[in-house]
């Protein structure tokens, strides 16, 4: 419905007259007169389906938990080619469940076949870990490089069927685990990990930021959390080997992950970005003007001046968006594959 301020502004840019105005005004009034009582029944018959789907995914969790509990104590003693043989059936059932679930028709079909397949992924990847264990007795390095890869692979293979929300998440964890093992794997220094970790992370911002990645709604805030994290890894790695160049770097990693995801947000008219953001300075800034600060009056004037900053930033996004309705209309893309 056509608001007073929105028929103001269109009057003032040109695009409608006073009488037009008032005609729009006469029909919305009427037209609202009339349907009331079949909106609310339309919001409530929407609204009853996700109250039901979600108490059946609490149902389905708490089942499974006792189930996992009731086999934990015998789960040891079993051959390992019965535990693989169940693990390939689960991983197999919910990738049948998920493909054959006719997500073309209702939200909740698809909303299904993305929890599915992401519940495939981690059978998946319990099946590799326990066959590169139980089979191969491989190391431990070794068995997150199997465990990642197959996970890799298979995420790979369902976001790009089905570009949804879970999947998408699915894949960045998987990729992002493989970045790490492999350069584990290489024998350098512990932080370098970290920093790969970071570098994949802005290639996936970078590419969520251009629409390669889909949906941008997932691919933006993951992003920012690898690149958070990867800069806490590199920061950890450095202070166990007391390598304060390097604990410097970590920081200057955060710092400009954190500008990058607030452009990142302002550009794409997008608040996950943002929220990861903020929640990188309060986790950061605190930290780093304790540790080259420390005493000083600086941590606290830094923390409010950011503060300060994202309301300024919040305001600014909130204006563009009224002033450009089409901008947020990005914002519901994501609900086109996980409404």
């Amino acid at each position: 419905m056509a608001t007073s301020e929105q028929l103001a502004r269109w009057m003032a840019a040109g695009l409608i007259d006073s009488g037009q105005a008032n005609r729009i005004r006469a029909f919305e009034a009427m037209r609202a007169d009339r349907e009331p009582l079949v909106t609310q029944a339309a919001r409530a018959q929407r609204r009853l389906p996700l109250i039901a789907e979600a108490v059946a995914y609490v149902g389905v969790t708490i089942a499974l938990a006792a189930g996992l509990l009731a086999a934990e104590p015998a789960w040891p003693h079993w051959p390992a080619g019965l535990r693989l043989t169940l693990m390939a059936a689960v991983t197999i059932a919910l990738a049948v469940a998920g493909a054959t679930s006719p997500a073309g028709r209702d939200p909740v079909w698809r909303r299904l076949r993305g929890v599915a397949w992401l519940l495939s992924v981690l059978s998946l990847a319990l099946f590799a870990t326990g066959l590169a264990d139980w089979v191969w007795h491989l190391s431990d390095q070794r068995i997150g490089l199997v465990t990642a890869s197959a996970a890799t692979a298979y995420s790979l293979a369902l976001w790009a069927r089905h570009p949804s929300v879970p999947q998408h998440l699915a894949l960045f964890v998987a990729v992002a685990s493989l970045t790490g093992v492999a350069i584990a794997e290489l024998r350098v220094q512990p932080w370098w990990p970290g920093v790969g970790l970071w570098l994949v992370s802005a290639a996936w911002l970078i590419a969520g930021s251009h629409g390669w990645l889909r949906p941008v709604a997932a691919a933006l805030p993951a992003a920012g959390a690898g690149l958070l994290a990867g800069s806490e890894l590199v920061i950890g790695a450095a202070e166990s080997r007391s390598q304060q160049a390097v604990i410097a770097i970590g920081y200057a990693l955060a710092f400009a992950a954190i500008a990058g995801l607030l452009g990142a947000g302002m550009r794409k008219y997008r608040i996950g970005p943002v929220v990861v953001s903020a929640a990188g300075i309060l986790y950061f800034l605190p930290e780093a003007a304790s540790r080259y600060l420390p005493g000083s009056f600086a941590m606290p004037v830094a923390v409010f001046a950011a503060g300060v900053l994202l309301l300024a930033l919040a305001l600014r996004m909130a204006r563009r968006r009224a002033w450009h309705p089409s901008a947020g209309a990005a914002d519901r893309e994501a609900e086109t594959h996980f409404p």
